[in-house]
């Protein structure tokens, strides 16, 4: 099991959803469980609860109060990922589960191009079944998606 990588993945499915994990609050779970759909929030709940523990370490808690403050930010989506890193090494049994539950359920792919943002030549290919989103306020072009 590469643990680099499924921390990322981690990091990258759990960022939309951190405020209302890290921090609470039943207004902000209604909303993202309307945005994103029942059973991805479910999702990402199950995996939070799965980590939980971890939040007693003090970088994985600054890694992951940061990028509640900034989601954007690659050094901080960097900083949780390696704290997760760390986290899952010495946790195998906690990384089989979370593997699992990641791979539960539809894909979702996204690509958000925003204020002065440019993409191009961009594939996006989804193997089974959920939801491409792409959304440009920048500039973009040459896009396909398949499924």
């Amino acid at each position: 099991m590469n643990f680099n990588e499924l921390a990322a993945e981690i990091t990258i499915f759990l960022t939309p959803f951190l405020p209302f994990l890290a921090k609470g609050g039943e207004s902000m779970a209604k909303e993202l469980g309307q945005r994103f759909g029942q059973t991805v929030f479910d999702k990402a709940k199950s995996i939070w609860n799965t980590i939980e523990s971890a939040s007693e370490d003090s970088t994985f808690k600054h890694a992951t109060m940061a990028l509640v403050e900034n989601p954007q930010s690659t050094p901080f989506q960097l900083a949780l990922t390696t704290a997760l890193v760390s986290y899952l090494e010495k946790r195998p049994e906690e990384a089989a589960k979370i593997t699992i539950l990641m791979a539960e359920g539809e894909a979702i792919q996204s690509i958000l191009v925003d204020r002065k943002g440019e993409v191009g030549n961009i594939l996006q290919e989804l193997k089974k079944t959920g939801r491409q989103d792409v959304i440009v306020k920048g500039k973009a072009n040459d896009i396909t998606q398949k499924q």
